[in-house]
């Protein structure tokens, strides 16, 4: 039994459902891509959370990205670029935050558009933006990337571009930050997050968590989770993190 859940999800154009979510794992964090505004969805749910969810649509789209916490309010830390694809959250410290003095940061990305330089250009820049703010607490960054997000074995039969991998090197080295799937599952070929519809079997893996190096030793679980109930509502499928509030 976990603590506290983690999860991020790619609606799929608002298809997808935060009710099914919420029920299914009970997450304490969701970091919600291509989604409608929760509050219109979840009424009661959120009028008896007031102010525990954040959404920011991307312009002229009736869709964007929002960021969900179960235990307290969040305020918005505003970015200058990047609207509905690039959210940040603080909320003030939570128990199993390793600087219990300082805001949990939460951050969810959606690369949803390249720029020249290819997806992993805009998840630069989305990253450049965060660097700039002034430092906070625990820091958890989670979405979908629209690149390889996870290091891959080399027999696997994708390979993974250099850029991607030098956008998984900067959120370890320069974020300190630990890649849940990876650190769950080592040893494992990667899972398929994204069903690409011209290539639904290629195990495409773009959609990740990424939490504290510090949190390593409460990390119970992170998984990619299978089955209709996901397919039919979306083209991604949902990542889950669990830990432990405390290290074991």
């Amino acid at each position: 039994m976990s603590d506290f859940c983690i999860a991020t999800f790619n609606m799929n154009l608002g298809k997808g459902d935060w009710d099914h979510l919420l029920d299914a794992e009970k997450p304490d964090i969701i970091l919600a891509q291509e989604s409608h505004d929760p509050n219109s969805q979840l009424r009661k749910l959120f009028d008896e959370h007031a102010g525990h969810t954040i959404w920011r649509e991307i312009p002229n789209s009736r869709r964007g990205s929002s960021i969900y916490f179960r235990h307290a309010e969040l305020t918005e830390v505003p970015l200058s670029d990047f609207q509905g694809q690039a959210l940040v959250a603080e909320t003030d410290s939570v128990p199993w935050s390793s600087k219990p003095d300082l805001p949990l940061r939460i951050v969810c990305i959606h690369a949803g558009k390249a720029d020249k330089g290819g997806y992993a250009a805009r998840v630069d820049a989305i990253l450049n933006l965060i660097r700039e703010l002034q430092p906070g607490g625990d820091l958890i960054i989670g979405g979908d990337f629209n690149l390889t997000i996870s290091e891959r074995h080399p027999d696997e039969p994708r390979s993974t571009a250099q850029k991607d991998l030098e956008i998984q090197a900067r959120l370890r080295d320069q974020f300190g930050l630990m890649n849940c799937w990876q650190a769950a599952n080592e040893g494992k070929y990667l899972a398929q997050t994204l069903r690409w519809t011209r290539s639904p079997e290629t195990p495409y893996h773009c959609d990740g968590l990424f939490v504290p190096e510090s949190w390593r030793e409460r990390l119970l679980s992170c998984d990619v989770l299978p089955g209709e109930q996901w397919t039919h509502l979306s083209d991604h499928l949902p990542v889950v993190a669990k830990f432990r509030t405390s290290p074991s």
